[in-house]
């Protein structure tokens, strides 16, 4: 602990971590949007690509922390590749030793590190963004029917037991019925869920029905989710191997002792 890598790391999961918990708190409200998850998930990649410049700052706040201490050297016996005829000006295996403590820690820890959130940021954001543009057509009151029945189409591949043709049109009327009765500008734009509430409150479900399936569909997918977690039995700890043993011998010893309380009474 003593260590100025482990005091650098401090800081830097400390930076990490707690935008992370934020967003993670964030995208557990059952209100939140896919597509709002996925503008976290995408703000949590331009973070990161901002930390990468960040070293320099990290380090002097490790060191701030921790003075008079450097990085740890790793001693090594040197080896010594055999270089050939057309090998020309490549640089040998060891080209790293000759860096800095400060550049090896960089490129072996820090970067490696960023480089794997970012993966799986990126894998994240990819599934909800999709999702989110799957439906963005719903909420876009301007779109043409070209731009619907495309829309349309591809939710037909994504749902087809729960997305008909008739969506297309039924869409288009929805949309001029809002455009019409509400007067939405672009400062003041209604949302999926808006739109959903709206169907309620003038009850004109019987008239768009398919668009307010859909509505409801799009509104029940879930933003979070989790990977399946290993079970602990509670049987191991009340009754393990070694207090089964020892049950087992003070039984008869338990017995013997209330057999001779019993004749001296």
């Amino acid at each position: 602990m003593e260590e100025l890598e482990f005091v650098f790391m401090l800081h830097f999961w400390t930076h990490v971590l707690r935008n992370f918990h934020k967003v993670s708190k964030a995208i557990q409200k059952s209100e939140l949007l896919l597509s709002s998850c996925a503008c976290l998930y995408s703000s949590l990649q331009d973070f990161l690509s901002k930390i990468r410049e960040d070293f320099d700052e990290l380090e002097q706040q490790a060191k701030a922390t921790l003075p008079n201490v450097n990085y740890r050297t790793v001693i090594r016996r040197q080896r010594v590749r055999k270089r050939h005829g057309n090998d020309g000006n490549v640089p040998g295996p060891d080209a790293l030793d000759e860096l800095s403590s400060s550049d090896k820690f960089r490129i072996k820890s820090f970067i490696p590190i960023l480089d794997a959130l970012d993966a799986n940021l990126r894998k994240r954001t990819g599934v909800y963004s999709d999702v989110a543009q799957m439906f963005s057509f719903l909420a876009n009151l301007t779109a043409s029917k070209q731009e619907i029945q495309q829309g349309v189409e591809l939710l037909m591949e994504a749902h087809p037991e729960d997305v008909d043709l008739k969506l297309t049109d039924e869409l288009l009327h929805f949309h001029l019925y809002v455009r019409q009765s509400h007067r939405p500008t672009e400062e003041h734009s209604l949302s999926h869920i808006d739109l959903y509430q709206l169907i309620y409150k003038e009850k004109i479900k019987m008239a768009f029905p398919n668009v307010e399936a859909v509505m409801r569909l799009f509104l029940s997918l879930m933003v979070t989710n989790c990977l399946g977690e290993m079970s602990f039995s509670r049987l191991k700890i009340i009754k393990n191997e070694l207090r089964a043993t020892v049950s087992q011998i003070l039984q008869p010893i338990k017995s013997l002792t209330h057999k001779q309380f019993g004749q001296k009474q």
